[in-house]
């Protein structure tokens, strides 16, 4: 069972879905088709900030399975202000991360949770085995395009960035790719989702909380 914060964000892909829906009647309707990577740019806006509130509201919801230990009457009355200051503390950290990029991310967590999510970012497809290196430099520079997008400034460019070119070597978001930013967000959110229900347990002893 997954954690209501990846409930949340698969509900926020959902919209991504929506424009995809959109994309397909605009292909099935006659004539040119104009515009179209407009809905790809925020398709991909749409994924980074599904993205950015799994991570925000995952930490939240760790603290809350936390909560129950802490107000038990068989928990010292000094625990709970602890916990109060570093709930506090940690909603503060998570509100403030605007960037969720992999090296934020980390820091996130680990100062919150003292989880590193970067070992839990490999997988193995029919493509072969993704590394957890590849997912943070994917990760990193979907940001920049999302940025880029938010801010209406050029798609990067450089050696990191050639997935973006088209045959003419000009960067452009095609369908393509919205779908793949969609499907390598929906992946990292799983590998996160499972390894810190068991970094949980395991850290606090107590049963995972999803």
């Amino acid at each position: 069972m997954p954690s209501q914060a990846m409930t949340a964000f698969l509900t926020s892909l959902e919209n991504v879905e929506e424009l995809l829906d959109i994309h397909g009647n605009l292909q099935a309707a006659p004539g040119r088709r104009h515009n179209q990577e407009a809905l790809h740019r925020a398709g991909v806006v749409m994924s980074v900030a599904a993205w950015d509130g799994y991570v925000e509201s995952v930490v939240l919801e760790c603290f809350t399975k936390l909560q129950t230990t802490v107000t038990s009457p068989q928990a010292p009355a000094w625990a709970l202000t602890s916990f109060r200051l570093h709930e506090t503390a940690a909603a503060e950290a998570a509100k403030a991360t605007n960037t969720p990029n992999a090296e934020n991310v980390k820091r996130l967590f680990e100062k919150t949770l003292g989880f590193d999510p970067w070992p839990a970012w490999t997988w193995k497809s029919a493509a072969g085995t993704t590394t957890s290196v590849f997912v943070r430099e994917r990760m990193n520079q979907c940001l920049k395009v999302r940025h880029a997008i938010a801010h209406g400034s050029a798609l990067p460019l450089g050696p990191s960035y050639a997935w973006l070119l088209n045959s003419s070597h000009t960067p452009r978001l095609p369908l393509a790719l919205l779908k793949g930013c969609k499907s390598f967000f929906g992946r990292v959110v799983d590998a996160t989702d499972g390894a810190l229900s068991g970094h949980f347990a395991s850290r606090h002893r107590l049963p995972a909380p999803w």
